[in-house]
């Protein structure tokens, strides 16, 4: 071989084996994907399940059935916004959609028709999108809880607000009590002083008008 046939040997040897791992990488994590997914259809919800680990995929805006018209089972109100966690957003309505992420794209669907093709579009485009496990969502009883949680939170706090307005209100009649009972004591303490320092001027008066008239 020569010298010139074995270097071009090597960088196409190198280009190779990095395709090879880089293959192998994506192989995992489709793997590491499944193996956290639940059965393709759920009984419990009626749900159904796709997914896509094309890049493009985190760009979708429009999940529909190509075999109908009477409307889109998914769309995306703003590509500023990402998509949400699988494992923070509600299950679906029934023939409704959600487009979530747990490590790749997933599209899980409730309650839809038999035969049913789902096609999903990333801007004007086409994604590719296969049936596949379920990613894990919080279950309906689970929101419920949370919601029950809330509400609980909710009254608790506004309980605390009246106690503390309660209290408030309580203290401050109590302090209006006090200040107006410690005046009435001083201006019963005072009163009579005055009345005797002006008996005793009308008593200073007499004597001198007395005199005066002598």
């Amino acid at each position: 071989m020569s010298a010139g046939a074995e270097t071009d040997y090597w960088p196409s040897k190198r280009d190779d084996e990095l395709a090879e791992y880089l293959s192998a990488v994506r192989d995992r994590k489709q793997r590491q994907a499944s193996q956290q997914t639940v059965l393709s259809s759920s009984p419990q919800m009626n749900l159904s399940c796709f997914s896509s680990s094309d890049p493009a995929a985190v760009n979708a805006n429009l999940v529909y059935d190509e075999d109908t018209e009477s409307g889109d089972l998914w769309s995306r109100s703003s590509q500023d916004v990402p998509l949400p966690l699988c494992s923070s957003s509600s299950p679906p309505p029934d023939s409704r959609c959600l487009v979530c992420w747990d490590q790749i794209v997933f599209a899980v669907c409730r309650s839809l028709t038999d035969g049913v093709k789902i096609i999903m579009e990333a801007v004007g485009a086409q994604v590719k999108i296969s049936k596949s496990g379920c990613p894990k969502l919080p279950s309906d009883d689970a929101h419920a809880v949370q919601l029950h949680s809330l509400i609980a939170a909710a009254i608790t706090s506004v309980l605390l607000l009246l106690i503390i307005i309660g209290v408030g209100c309580g203290y401050k009649r109590w302090r209006r009590s006090k200040t107006e009972k410690e005046c009435g004591e001083v201006q019963h303490a005072v009163k009579p002083a005055s009345l005797n320092c002006g008996s005793a001027l009308d008593a200073g008066g007499g004597d001198d008008i007395t005199k005066a008239d002598n």
